[in-house]
């Protein structure tokens, strides 16, 4: 099998592992970026260089500050639910 097709079925394994939320996205993400290795695409050295990649940590940065956000707003969204739920039974919080 080549490379380029072994590099496919990683790609598509990790879009169906994310879509179907099974694994931990950590987990999916670091399978992806050993999973080169493991398949001998690339030697040791070159399968772990990029995390120190400036560009990688940026990356990984603005995913957690997405996630901080989407749990923020869905705990705002429940607060105005619940808020809204009490001001139809007529109890005011202070």
């Amino acid at each position: 099998m080549s490379q380029v097709a072994i590099v496919f079925i990683i790609v598509i394994a990790a879009l169906a592992l994310a879509i179907l939320n099974r694994v931990p996205t950590v987990i999916v993400g670091i399978g992806v970026s050993l999973a080169p290795l493991f398949t001998a695409i690339l030697r040791g050295n070159e399968a772990v260089t990029g995390f120190g990649d400036p560009t990688g940590i940026l990356i990984a940065g603005l995913f957690l500050v997405v996630v901080g956000s989407a749990a923020s707003l869905s705990a705002a969204g429940w607060q105005f639910r619940r808020d809204k739920a009490f001001r139809k039974k007529g109890v005011h919080r202070g």
